[in-house]
């Protein structure tokens, strides 16, 4: 009874966090600056806020560690390489990519900046790193190595599945990238080592894109 009910409130709190996430893209329509940084500023607050009292962030292991920064830079790396290749493969940019351009083609770049430089990485990774993975390998408990695969398994297909994939190859291109991440969470033991991952990996889109709005 005791493991249904913690699979139950875990499912929940995903829930809750995914709805929570999606709050500020419904001021996109609005084109009010104002009203997207402050609803932006107080999710994000309330996403980290959660992701502590859930035990998401590990204050145990050391954040600072060169170890860490040659996973961050390494995934980073990685992850372009992966980025790269697959828009390669495909030919043209990936169909998220295209309606990330779309909607904020008009955005100041102060909201381009809360949108894909803030939002996204602590957001995504707070879901599909802290609550996802962490739900089926909870790094407190020492996971098997089994664990650790399904955990990085389904939050990086759940990851990919939420990003607009429209073929095969784009979907492989996005669940690859969040195994990155997850990996680095993984290793590091540090939520915000994902996180640093995710925010290097918007930075470059999000150069792009404000130098072309």
């Amino acid at each position: 009874m005791n493991k249904l009910w913690s699979i139950i409130k875990s499912v929940l709190i995903i829930i809750g966090l995914f709805l929570l996430y999606n709050i500020p893209s419904f001021f996109l329509a609005l084109e009010q600056p104002v009203l997207l940084w402050g609803s932006g500023i107080v999710i994000i607050g309330l996403l980290i806020w959660v992701a502590i009292k859930s035990g998401y962030f590990n204050s145990r292991a050391k954040l600072l560690t060169s170890y860490n920064l040659k996973w961050v830079l390494g995934a980073f790396v990685a992850g372009r390489f992966v980025a790269v290749i697959f828009t390669l493969l495909m030919g043209e940019a990936s169909k998220n990519d295209i309606a990330i351009q779309e909607m904020t083609k008009n955005l100041p770049i102060g909201s381009l900046f809360m949108l894909l430089c803030l939002l996204a990485p602590i957001g995504e990774e707070i879901i599909f790193r802290g609550a996802i993975l962490n739900s089926i390998s909870p790094l407190k408990d020492n996971p098997t190595q089994v664990r650790q695969l399904m955990g990085l398994l389904v939050s990086s297909l759940l990851f990919s599945s939420v990003h607009l994939s429209s073929n095969v190859m784009g979907f492989l291109m996005y669940a690859s990238l969040g195994a990155l991440m997850g990996l680095v969470y993984l290793k590091t033991k540090r939520l915000e080592c994902a996180i640093a991952v995710h925010f290097l990996n918007n930075f470059l889109p999000f150069l792009f894109l404000a130098l072309n709005n």
